[in-house]
């Protein structure tokens, strides 16, 4: 039986409350890179959860491309903590996982002119028993009215360990689920689509990319942390400008994967779709409220019941613009299940980050 997630309406208002309460006043909203350039994109967000973050996820970007000669630097962060059961009585399929996924990335992009830019990224991933298991129990006990998780709390609050059970054999059984991996990815865009607010009623701005992504530790493929293989993805991505306020960003991609094959696991598909959709509102003086929710293909066959083989994450989230050369970014996502909006996603997922134009 599915343990229940924690869920409230409250997060996207407290979320809201902390970035305004730290933004400086004298931000404003255009200090924004480009003068036809209201909006501040999609939250760069990934999923981080243990199993199912065996499969490089591409970089949620909206569809503007940094002109000739202009530079940028990322440093994005994501800690995301899971605890989760999927047990049938009348199957030989089951899950249960808990631990805490952690990633940081450092992204250079470059504007080469005639609409292309490149990116390079480094990045870093860690599982364990995590820092936030008390915080979520404390969030499950006040705020929602006294909730309790029976999974959550049974196995303490720093557990780490991943079940996978297929056709009434086990595949997986890590009690300790540390693990740690690094990756390079490189990316290159081409805009192809430029209809600026001068030009057009409806903004419409519309890019191709596509990359690879290249292990550079994965010991025994990291323990489903990373498939320890080299991914190839390309997709397109739209920036469509709906009211002066409102923007909406999507992002359709597909990775190849370098391997179908991890460790036990085997079956995986090789080619896994990617979609993101958000809406941004402009609240004034250079902060956005952005709310999206993103979908993959899980990289292995899980033969659940009742189950789709996705991961869907749903995010609330702020962008707030510091200075005319600096912008930061502050998010929760939450594993909303009672509405269906999620699906193989952590219980909650932090993430944060600064974006430097040099």
């Amino acid at each position: 039986m599915e343990s229940v997630r924690a869920r409230s309406a409250s997060l996207p208002a407290l979320l809201v409350f902390l970035a305004l309460s730290i933004a400086p006043s004298g931000a404003r909203a255009a200090d924004s890179p480009s003068p036809n350039r209201t909006f501040q994109g999609p939250l760069p967000v990934r999923l981080r959860e243990g199993l199912t973050g065996a499969v490089y996820l591409t970089e949620p970007e909206s569809a503007e491309v940094l002109p000739r000669g202009v530079s940028t630097l990322s440093l994005f962060a994501d800690d995301g903590n899971t605890a989760y059961t999927l047990r049938y009585s009348d199957s030989d399929n089951g899950i249960a996982e808990q631990n805490e996924t952690e990633a940081l990335r450092l992204t250079y992009h470059r504007g080469l002119g005639r609409g292309w830019d490149v990116a390079a990224t480094g990045a870093l991933l860690a599982r364990n028993g995590g820092y936030f298991g008390n915080f979520i129990n404390d969030w499950h006990h006040t705020v929602l009215f006294g909730f309790h998780d029976p999974f959550r709390e049974s196995n303490g609050p720093r557990a780490d360990f991943i079940e996978l059970i297929q056709d009434g054999q086990s595949i997986v059984d890590l009690p300790d689920a540390q693990a740690s991996s690094g990756l390079i990815v490189l990316q290159a865009r081409k805009q192809i689509v430029a209809r600026t607010a001068a030009t057009v009623r409806r903004p419409l701005r519309i890019a191709v990319r596509g990359g690879v992504k290249i292990p550079l530790f994965s010991a025994v493929h990291s323990l489903y942390l990373d498939n320890g293989a080299t991914d190839l993805f390309g997709g397109v991505e739209g920036t469509l400008g709906l009211s002066r306020h409102f923007w909406m960003h999507a992002n359709l991609d597909a990775v190849v994967a370098g391997t179908t094959q991890v460790l036990a696991l085997s079956g995986g598909r090789r080619v896994l779709p990617q979609t993101l959709v958000a809406g941004e509102y402009i609240l004034g003086s250079g902060t956005s409220a952005v709310v999206q929710v993103e979908q993959s293909s899980y990289p292995f066959r899980l033969h659940l019941p009742n189950r789709a083989d996705q991961r869907r994450q749903t995010t609330f989230g702020l962008w707030r613009t510091f200075a005319a050369r600096t912008q930061a970014f502050l998010s929760v996502s939450e594993n909303i299940f009672g509405w269906q909006t999620s699906s193989h996603a952590p219980d909650v997922q932090f993430s944060t980050g600064v974006r430097q134009r040099l």
